[in-house]
Protein backbone atom coordinates (compact mmCIF):
# COMPACT_ATOMS: atom_id res chain seq x y z
CA UNK A 1 0.00 0.00 0.00
CA UNK A 2 1.68 3.38 -1.20
CA UNK A 3 1.05 6.28 0.88
CA UNK A 4 -2.11 7.63 -1.28
CA UNK A 5 -3.76 4.75 -0.62
CA UNK A 6 -3.34 4.77 3.04
CA UNK A 7 -4.67 8.21 3.47
CA UNK A 8 -7.33 7.77 0.95
CA UNK A 9 -8.99 5.15 3.26
CA UNK A 10 -8.33 6.92 6.59
CA UNK A 11 -11.62 8.18 8.10
CA UNK A 12 -11.80 11.30 9.11
CA UNK A 13 -13.13 12.63 12.54
CA UNK A 14 -12.87 16.50 12.23
CA UNK A 15 -13.16 18.31 8.71
CA UNK A 16 -12.29 22.22 8.22
CA UNK A 17 -13.43 24.06 5.56
CA UNK A 18 -11.68 26.93 3.97
CA UNK A 19 -7.69 27.85 3.83
CA UNK A 20 -5.73 28.02 6.95
CA UNK A 21 -4.73 31.25 8.00
CA UNK A 22 -0.95 31.92 8.80
CA UNK A 23 0.41 33.88 11.07
CA UNK A 24 3.91 34.51 11.37
CA UNK A 25 4.51 38.33 12.91
CA UNK A 26 8.09 38.40 12.35
CA UNK A 27 7.78 37.58 8.59
CA UNK A 28 8.09 40.17 6.31
CA UNK A 29 5.07 40.78 3.63
CA UNK A 30 6.15 40.37 -0.09
CA UNK A 31 7.12 43.70 -1.50
CA UNK A 32 8.38 44.97 1.98
CA UNK A 33 11.93 46.42 1.80
CA UNK A 34 14.23 44.73 4.23
CA UNK A 35 14.94 47.17 7.52
CA UNK A 36 18.46 48.10 7.46
CA UNK A 37 19.26 48.82 11.28
CA UNK A 38 22.00 51.42 11.67
CA UNK A 39 22.91 52.21 15.22
CA UNK A 40 24.10 55.98 15.89
CA UNK A 41 24.89 55.59 19.10
CA UNK A 42 28.71 53.72 19.77
CA UNK A 43 29.11 51.85 22.97
CA UNK A 44 31.64 54.22 25.47
CA UNK A 45 33.61 52.67 27.91
CA UNK A 46 33.31 53.20 31.57
CA UNK A 47 34.02 55.95 33.72
CA UNK A 48 35.24 56.04 37.32
CA UNK A 49 34.91 59.26 38.85
CA UNK A 50 35.28 59.40 43.01
CA UNK A 51 31.78 59.99 43.70
CA UNK A 52 31.09 56.91 42.24
CA UNK A 53 33.44 54.88 44.58
CA UNK A 54 30.83 54.42 47.31
CA UNK A 55 27.97 53.24 44.78
CA UNK A 56 31.05 50.49 43.90
CA UNK A 57 30.28 48.54 47.32
CA UNK A 58 26.65 47.71 45.84
CA UNK A 59 28.11 45.37 43.87
CA UNK A 60 29.88 43.12 45.67
CA UNK A 61 29.08 41.87 49.50
CA UNK A 62 31.38 44.11 51.74
CA UNK A 63 30.79 41.44 54.20
CA UNK A 64 33.07 38.90 52.74
CA UNK A 65 35.60 41.32 52.62
CA UNK A 66 38.08 42.50 55.55
CA UNK A 67 39.02 46.10 54.82
CA UNK A 68 41.18 46.24 57.53
CA UNK A 69 43.19 43.24 56.18
CA UNK A 70 43.35 45.22 52.59
CA UNK A 71 44.53 48.38 54.51
CA UNK A 72 47.14 46.45 56.04
CA UNK A 73 48.40 44.76 52.95
CA UNK A 74 48.78 48.39 51.66
CA UNK A 75 50.86 49.92 55.19
CA UNK A 76 53.04 46.59 55.01
CA UNK A 77 54.20 47.62 51.17
CA UNK A 78 54.51 51.41 51.82
CA UNK A 79 57.20 50.87 54.72
CA UNK A 80 59.72 50.12 52.31
CA UNK A 81 58.44 53.08 50.03
CA UNK A 82 57.15 56.36 49.73
CA UNK A 83 53.86 55.43 47.25
CA UNK A 84 52.79 52.04 45.85
CA UNK A 85 49.93 51.34 43.17
CA UNK A 86 47.22 49.33 43.17
CA UNK A 87 48.56 47.63 39.95
CA UNK A 88 51.82 47.15 42.53
CA UNK A 89 49.75 46.18 45.61
CA UNK A 90 47.94 43.27 43.67
CA UNK A 91 51.11 41.77 42.66
CA UNK A 92 52.52 41.06 45.60
CA UNK A 93 49.78 41.01 47.76
CA UNK A 94 47.62 38.46 45.13
CA UNK A 95 43.73 38.51 45.21
CA UNK A 96 41.86 36.10 46.96
CA UNK A 97 38.37 36.97 46.58
CA UNK A 98 38.66 37.85 42.68
CA UNK A 99 36.70 41.29 41.28
CA UNK A 100 35.10 42.20 44.76
CA UNK A 101 38.34 42.61 46.38
CA UNK A 102 39.80 44.52 43.38
CA UNK A 103 36.47 46.72 43.87
CA UNK A 104 37.20 47.29 47.67
CA UNK A 105 40.50 48.15 47.52
CA UNK A 106 39.08 51.05 44.57
CA UNK A 107 36.81 52.21 47.39
CA UNK A 108 39.73 52.69 49.72
CA UNK A 109 40.73 55.88 47.67
CA UNK A 110 38.24 57.45 50.07
CA UNK A 111 39.14 56.65 53.54
CA UNK A 112 42.24 58.35 53.22
CA UNK A 113 43.06 61.57 52.11
CA UNK A 114 46.78 60.58 51.25
CA UNK A 115 45.20 57.97 48.74
CA UNK A 116 44.11 59.49 45.24
CA UNK A 117 43.69 58.47 41.76
CA UNK A 118 46.12 59.30 38.53
CA UNK A 119 43.07 60.49 35.59
CA UNK A 120 46.65 60.41 33.58
CA UNK A 121 47.47 57.51 33.50
CA UNK A 122 45.39 53.73 33.22
CA UNK A 123 46.22 50.51 34.16
CA UNK A 124 44.68 47.19 33.79
CA UNK A 125 44.73 44.31 36.72
CA UNK A 126 44.64 40.67 36.35
CA UNK A 127 41.52 39.93 38.41
CA UNK A 128 41.16 35.93 37.24
CA UNK A 129 43.82 34.19 36.21
CA UNK A 130 41.96 31.24 35.15
CA UNK A 131 40.42 33.08 32.72
CA UNK A 132 42.22 36.05 31.85
CA UNK A 133 39.71 38.94 33.09
CA UNK A 134 40.98 42.25 33.81
CA UNK A 135 39.78 45.67 34.79
CA UNK A 136 41.14 48.82 33.18
CA UNK A 137 40.79 51.45 35.78
CA UNK A 138 43.16 54.98 36.11
CA UNK A 139 46.40 54.51 38.23
CA UNK A 140 45.36 54.33 42.03
CA UNK A 141 47.82 55.43 44.17
CA UNK A 142 48.54 54.76 47.92
CA UNK A 143 51.04 57.03 49.72
CA UNK A 144 52.58 57.69 53.56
Amino acid sequence: MDGLEYYAKKEYYLDIQGNPEIYLPLERKLGERPENNSFIAKAEQAKLELEDLEDLSKIYNADLIDKQQLLANIHHLLQSRSQVSLQEVVKEKGLNKGLAELLAYVTLVNSNNKFFINEKIRESILFNLTERKYLDLPQIIFTR
